[in-house]
């Protein structure tokens, strides 16, 4: 089992020893081509509230799957008639029942994902940081500051998007494509194992597919951290590109980074709705050949009406889950792409780092005398 890491505050960093302070960072520098072990770094920080947001969205669909299977026993009971008012009015209640626990259930896990996702971009924004002031003065020399900027934002981001689109995108679907397979074994085993089967197929056809396009998203990433620091920068020193008349130059500069962006974006978004494309096809064809199964059991006498129903929502809800689960595993890739070309800058070993052993700097007094000196900003006192 792996033990957590303490959380150090951050008001008492400064009490830390310069060894504390090496082993904290050389730990960093340790998740430079990890990003998915530095995205659980902060998650493991928040152990409780991450669990509840799971255990809220796995009752939550388990909540949307029974009440499909509430609506087969209400019908099956309306076939009944009218003479049997008793079990209806109780099917009628589980229904409501089932429906209210998913929707509360949702919006628990929503109000305890508000704090926690935020507090995990507020640490690793801090620590980041931390880090990043650590680097010698050669490292700032040689990077842009707009482009270290906009990669620490765009990791902060990138980890949020991503842990909203895992608790939102792929663990529900995830959840419901089991669930509904094991609830269709009761109607047909045999047409359980198909969709269990083309499902499996499905998914891992699509999942290879996103992973032939990560180079796309990596190098939109590169582009988009590039155009942050390119226009970061030029503002930051406006002054002196107006002084040697340049700026017509830095304009069309900057056009060119931006169409680079673009250009690279573009190829990313339609690789995806490539996948996207593909996905959809499948799916309508597995839908219309699901749903005539069902029909000729039910004209065999094999399936009930209330049977038709079940099988008809629950194997919409595979095959759109098996949709939802592709489009976001590629979301997130996009955005873990994007998070792994900002940890492989921001953490690259820091080149002149303190000694362990180092004594600490011990002021000996001193003192400045201002004498005839006078100084005011523009317009200001």
């Amino acid at each position: 089992m792996h033990t957590p890491e303490p959380h150090q505050p951050h008001d008492q960093l400064e009490h830390l020893t310069i060894a504390q302070r090496n082993a904290q960072n050389a730990k960093l520098a340790s998740y430079a081509h990890r990003p998915l072990a530095f995205l659980f770094r902060f998650i493991r920080r928040h152990p409780l509230a991450h669990a509840t947001v799971l255990c809220s969205v796995i009752a939550a669909v388990g909540c949307a799957l029974a009440s499909q299977y509430a609506i087969k026993h209400l019908i099956d009971v309306l076939g009944a008639g009218r003479h049997h008012p008793g079990p209806l009015w109780g099917a009628f209640a589980i229904l409501v029942g089932l429906i209210a626990a998913d929707n509360l259930l949702w919006r628990v896990g929503g109000w305890v994902a508000a704090h926690t996702f935020v507090a995990v971009t507020g640490d690793l924004r801090r620590d980041l940081f931390q880090y990043l002031s650590g680097h010698s003065p050669t490292y700032y020399s040689e990077k842009q500051p707009g482009m270290l900027a906009s990669r620490i934002t765009a990791t902060s981001n990138a980890v949020y998007t991503a842990e909203n689109t895992t608790a939102w995108n792929v663990l529900p679907p995830c959840i419901a494509v089991l669930g509904a397979i094991f609830m269709i074994i009761a109607v047909n085993p045999l047409m359980a194992g198909g969709l269990m089967l083309c499902s499996a197929i499905l998914s891992v056809v699509l999942y290879k597919l996103a992973g032939r396009g990560s180079a796309r998203h990596h190098h939109f990433a590169t582009k988009a951290a590039s155009v942050d620091g390119e226009l970061v920068d030029v503002i930051s020193n406006m002054g002196l590109v107006r002084a040697f008349g340049m700026t017509f130059r830095e304009q069309q500069r900057f056009g060119a980074t931006v169409k680079a962006e673009m250009d690279a974006r573009q190829q990313s978004l339609l690789y995806l709705e490539k996948l996207r494309l593909l996905h959809a096809v499948i799916t309508a064809l597995l839908s219309a050949g699901l749903l005539g199964w069902a029909l000729v059991l039910w004209d065999q006498g094999k399936a009930t009406s209330g049977d038709i129903v079940l099988v008809s929502s629950l194997g919409f809800t595979i095959l759109h889950g098996t949709r939802d689960l592709a489009v976001a595993l590629v979301d997130v890739t996009q955005h873990v792409a994007r998070l792994a070309e900002a940890v492989r800058t921001l953490l690259e070993p820091h080149g002149m780092p303190d000694r362990d052993g180092a004594t600490e700097l011990v002021p000996q007094g001193g003192r400045v005398d201002f004498e005839s000196v006078t100084f005011a900003y523009p317009r200001r006192r």
